[in-house]
Formats: C-alpha cells, sequence, structure tokens
C-alpha cells in the first residue's frame, strides 16, 4: 500500500523543481541562489521517488510469485527515467552551487524531470498500456493528459529556448582526469541510459499504433545494455574518489594512491571467490568487481574525511561538520553500489527449478533438501486457497517449514500464487506452489536469491541519504542539535 504514494510523492515534488527552473529562467538567475532553494525539493523528490520504486521492486519479489523483482514493464521504466534525470540533475546543481557551472544542464534536467512524470501518468491512464500498472482505459482521459504534456512540456521548452542563451556559466577550465571530469562523464551516460529506456518504451507503442505492427522489447535489451554502460559509469565513480575537483590530477598520483590499491585487492579478491564459487559471464564478474570497489572507496573515503584527518574522541570526529557533510554522499553512493551488487549476486549465482512432485516427495536444491509434507485448503474473507507445507532443511539440519499457496478469488474470476520466503544473511529460498494434475502431481516452483535484500537495502540507504541531505542544508545547526541531544 506504501508503493503508490511514495511514488506520487516524488513525482509531485518534481512540480516544484519544475517551477524553480521556469521561475530561474524568466528571471534569467540560475546562480548559487537559485541551487540552494532548488536543492532541498529535488533530494525530497528523488528520494521518495527511489523509496517508491524500492516498494515496488519488494512487492513484486513478495507477492507476484515469479521469484523476479523487475520486469522491464513500461510502467515501471516510467518511473526509472525521472529518476535517472533527478540524479543527472543532482549532481548537475552540485556543481552549479559551488562553481556555477552546468546552469543550461540543471535547467533542462529540471524541467525534463517533470515532463517524464507526466508521462508516467498519460501511460497509466490512458489505457494504451496492457499492464498491473494501468488504472483505466477511458480514451479521453489519455487525450486529456497528453494535451496537458504538450501545454505544460511545451511551453516549458519554449521558455528554456528562449532564455537559455542569457543563462551564462563561468567559465572554468576543468581537465578531464578531475572529479568534475568524472561527473561530467556520468551525467553523459546517464543521459543515455535515459534515452535507451526511453525508446524501448516508447517506440512499441508507436509502431503499433502507427505501422500497425505488434513490437515487444524484452529485458534482453535492457539487460545487454545497462550490462555495457554500467561498467565505465561504476569505472568513472570509482575514479573519482582519487580525484581533485577542478584542477587535474597527476597520473602517477591516481595509481599508486594506498587506499584505492587496498580496495582494489578487497574488491578483486571477494569477486574471484564469487567466479569460484559458480561460473558466470565476464561481464557479470566485472560489474560485481566495480560495483564492491565502489562500494569500499565510498566506506574508505568518508572514514578518511572524517576520521584519519582530524584528532578527538570517536563521538567528536562522527558529530563533526566535516562528517555530517559527507554522510548523504556515502548513504547514496553505498547504497547504489549495494544495489548493482544485489543484482549481479541474484542473476548469476541465483537458482531457478521447476518441477511436478507428490506429497511425501523430497528435492535437493544447493545445499537445500525440500520436503513435501502437507497440502490443505484454508478460506479468507475473498479467497479460498490450497496451502502447501515445506520442511527445508539446510545442510542436514531443520532450517523452516514454508507455506506456499495457490488462491482463486471467485468475484474476480482470478487465480494467484502467494509465494512463501524464508530470508537469511546469504540470501532467500523462495517457493511457489502450482496446480495439480490428474496423477496428484503438484507444480513447484523453487528459487534461491543470494543477497537479494542488499537492492531494498541500497533503496532504503538512499532514501535516507537525500533525507540527511536536506537536515544538512544547515549543518552548523544539526551538529548543534546533536551536541545538545547526543554529546
Amino acid at each position: 500500500a506504501m508503493h503508490p504514494p511514495m511514488l506520487y510523492t516524488g513525482y509531485i515534488g518534481f512540480s516544484l523543481v519544475f517551477s524553480f527552473a521556469i521561475a530561474g529562467l524568466l528571471t534569467e538567475k540560475i546562480d548559487k541562489n537559485f541551487a540552494k532553494y532548488l536543492k532541498n525539493w529535488l533530494f525530497f523528490s528523488w528520494g521518495f521517488l527511489t523509496l517508491g520504486i524500492g516498494l515496488g521492486s519488494w512487492w513484486a519479489y513478495r507477492e507476484l510469485g515469479w521469484g523476479g523483482y523487475w520486469f522491464w514493464d513500461p510502467v515501471e521504466n516510467i518511473s526509472l527515467m525521472p529518476w535517472l534525470a533527478a540524479t543527472t540533475l543532482i549532481h548537475c546543481i552540485k556543481l552549479v552551487e559551488k562553481k556555477e557551472i552546468f546552469k543550461i544542464w540543471t535547467a533542462f534536467l529540471s524541467i525534463l524531470s517533470f515532463i517524464l512524470c507526466l508521462l508516467g501518468i498519460f501511460l497509466t491512464r490512458s489505457g494504451i498500456l496492457t499492464s498491473v500498472h494501468s488504472f483505466a482505459i477511458d480514451a479521453t482521459r489519455g487525450f486529456f493528459v497528453i494535451a496537458l504534456i504538450l501545454i505544460i512540456g511545451g511551453i516549458g521548452l519554449l521558455i528554456f529556448g528562449k532564455k537559455s542563451g542569457k543563462i551564462q556559466s563561468k567559465t572554468v577550465s576543468f581537465s578531464f582526469w578531475s572529479k568534475n571530469g568524472a561527473i561530467l562523464a556520468n551525467n553523459y551516460f546517464l543521459v543515455v541510459a535515459l534515452f535507451i529506456v526511453l525508446l524501448g518504451t516508447i517506440y512499441p507503442i508507436f509502431s503499433q499504433s502507427i505501422f500497425n505492427q505488434f513490437i515487444s522489447i524484452g529485458p534482453s535489451y535492457y539487460n545487454k545494455l545497462f550490462g555495457f554502460l554500467i561498467i565505465p559509469f561504476l569505472a568513472f565513480l570509482t575514479i573519482s574518489y582519487s580525484l581533485n575537483h577542478s584542477e587535474k590530477t597527476p597520473k602517477d598520483k591516481i595509481v599508486n594512491r594506498t587506499n584505492s590499491l587496498i580496495c582494489l585487492i578487497c574488491a578483486l579478491t571477494t569477486s574471484l571467490v564469487f567466479f569460484y564459487e559458480k561460473s558466470t559471464s565476464f561481464l557479470q564478474i566485472t560489474i560485481l568487481f566495480f560495483a564492491i570497489l565502489c562500494a569500499v572507496l565510498t566506506i574508505f573515503s568518508f572514514l578518511n574525511n572524517a576520521f584519519f584527518k582530524k584528532r578527538g574522541s570517536f563521538l567528536k570526529k562522527f558529530f563533526s561538520l566535516r562528517s555530517i557533510s559527507a554522510i548523504p554522499v556515502t548513504l547514496a553512493h553505498l547504497g547504489f553500489s549495494l544495489i548493482i551488487a544485489g543484482i549481479i549476486l541474484t542473476s548469476s549465482f541465483g537458482i531457478t527449478k521447476e518441477m511436478n512432485i507428490k506429497l511425501g516427495q523430497s528435492v535437493k536444491i544447493e545445499n537445500y533438501e525440500i520436503t513435501f509434507n502437507d497440502v490443505n485448503y484454508a478460506k479468507g474473507s475473498n479467497f479460498v486457497a490450497r496451502r502447501g507445507a515445506f520442511e527445508v532443511n539446510k545442510n542436514g539440519n531443520f532450517y523452516e517449514t514454508l507455506y506456499p499457496e495457490l488462491r482463486f478469488y471467485p468475484i474476480a474470476d482470478k487465480t494467484t500464487n502467494e509465494a512463501s520466503i524464508k530470508s537469511g544473511f546469504f540470501g532467500d529460498i523462495y517457493i511457489v506452489l502450482g496446480q495439480k494434475d490428474e496423477n496428484d502431481l503438484y507444480a513447484i516452483r523453487i528459487y534461491t536469491k543470494p543477497f537479494i535484500y542488499l537492492m531494498w537495502l541500497g533503496c532504503a540507504m538512499i532514501f535516507a541519504g537525500a533525507m540527511v541531505r536536506i537536515l544538512n542544508n544547515s549543518p552548523k545547526k544539526l551538529k548543534k542539535l546533536f551536541d545538545k541531544k547526543i554529546i
């Protein structure tokens, strides 16, 4: 129930981001003050959109019974697109505030993020999609929403076109081998990712409407393109920890920094351990390597800036202005790294087993032995259910009893699966009960999902980082609060 309101809160927030951009363009004042007032609403919207996406993937995993969390459904994509635009905008607004550069980027992305939110409304309310996310089939409503997009987006882009030439960024020379250069490179990668999602979402609709050709773009399109795109993105992100902000960083300094070398060894070792356990593609191992490297570098960077360069007690260091200011970016980057690591670990090392078994039979999957002990029937307020009982033993010892259900809703004439999941530190064991045939064989699906919780932990960390960043707008006041209440 929390998934739609969180998304809606994020979408609503982007209307303020859009309004700030229009005001800044009309007054021709996109500067440090503009960035100061915009960034809180940007972090607010981006944080709640992240939380909404995370809750949606968690709901799909828990409730739909197919063992997945993201199907590249068009409306899932629509929530991802403003998130990608906002992530790019966050890094631009940071440089507007500090250096007064990337002003045109900032204005355009602020307008684009809200247009993408309106596009999501159109796709879900127009009936143009057949999806679990579609809410209406009223064509007139779709025409109204598309007219709204054309008016709001058209006027916004018209103002941008008229005023963007009068918004001058400061001329700041910075090298490709600088933190600003890495941010700029990753902004381009995010925009390319946005275009990939937009093309894959919109093109089938145009093909069907204009050319009367039904084209389905499946997950393989997105997985392959994002797989290759994420590697240079993570590479620039990890390199940025060794770079200075504006001036060129000597190459020997980048390569020979001790912390980077230690992190490199840790990430490489961990990746090789997973590679030894189960063979997988070189692409997946490379992504995993960079994700772990980025996570370790993020932690080292925080500790180095907040603790190793200061004297005093642990609490004094932790609640210093430097530490408080570093918490949001640390949480956001670490959360993003965990999401990528969770996706790769689950897709690379997870196992799916589908079979038909009778009562009393057992099946082995990795170090689990699962016995189908019983089946009974239950009645809910608006459904009837067939409920199985599966005893799970791990490494020869009792682990858990799982109770998946096959539910039938008479009023809706609909059958659904209610998966039963046991979560642990190393991942989930996930069982789905299906139909019974004339030979008393029950269809079951068993999934192992190693470290899948990292994805939702990462989303929670990004949301927390965004909220701390809003509070951190006045770090001195926040420090005083911590001093009074804690220290």
